[in-house]
């Protein structure tokens, strides 16, 4: 039996003789790499609270949340940076916990071709939903090709968030400047490691009878 609550990991239950059960946290399947696992994760902070780390790789890295959110009992536990997995190591306080990156922090864009390139220019337009993003942030373009006349190379750099077109667009800098007025860009990945309100994707567990089933929007 599959034991589920908004509240913990959903338990098993499984009877191990005629007169004995056992119970165990489910283990869900990971990737061939065990950098990623495919569970769901909940959304437990309050509306605009933030979660700050301070490097995108790397064990022992700092979260910092912009209101009360960590426990102690949260060490040990993993949490979800939009794509990406954090092992939490250590508790400092209600705002500050450490932590190892599983895998780096980054996000692969879910709209296909999502730079838009203006031809004369070297900012580049960035279709990322939700992004979360403010002036100034530090992000690196990955597996971007060739648009608009400016050649992978020159797409895929490290610069900040150069302006916020709004809650799903923003620009940033390339090492070239376009000659045509071009969607593009491919499968495109966002490298970073700047405050961000997606801490993970919104899960509804609910459970009929002996079975149990996740919806994950």
């Amino acid at each position: 039996m599959f034991i589920c609550h908004p509240l913990f990991a959903p338990r098993m239950l499984t009877r191990t003789a005629l007169d004995a059960f056992e119970i165990s946290v489910y283990s869900f399947d990971q990737r061939a790499d065990n950098k990623i696992t495919y569970q769901p994760y909940s959304k437990f902070q309050a509306n605009g609270v933030t979660l700050d780390p301070s490097a995108t790789s790397g064990n022992g890295i700092t979260l910092t949340t912009s209101a009360d959110y960590w426990v102690a009992d949260h060490v040990g536990t993993t949490v979800s940076y939009g794509e990406s997995e954090i092992l939490i190591t250590g508790y400092t306080s209600a705002t500050v916990v450490t932590g190892d990156v599983v895998d780096e922090l980054k996000i692969r864009l879910s709209v296909l071709n999502p730079l838009r390139t203006a031809d004369g220019s070297n900012l580049v337009e960035v279709t990322h939903l939700n992004h979360g993003l403010n002036v100034g942030d530090a992000i690196t373009i990955e597996g971007a090709s060739a648009t608009g006349g400016i050649n992978t190379a020159q797409l895929n750099v490290t610069d900040q968030v150069r302006e916020i077109i709004d809650e799903n667009t923003y620009t940033y800098q390339a090492g070239g400047t376009a000659n045509d007025s071009e969607d593009g860009g491919g499968n495109v990945k966002v490298v970073s490691h700047a405050p961000t309100r997606r801490l993970g994707r919104a899960v509804l567990v609910w459970c009929s009878g002996l079975s149990c089933c996740c919806y994950i929007p």
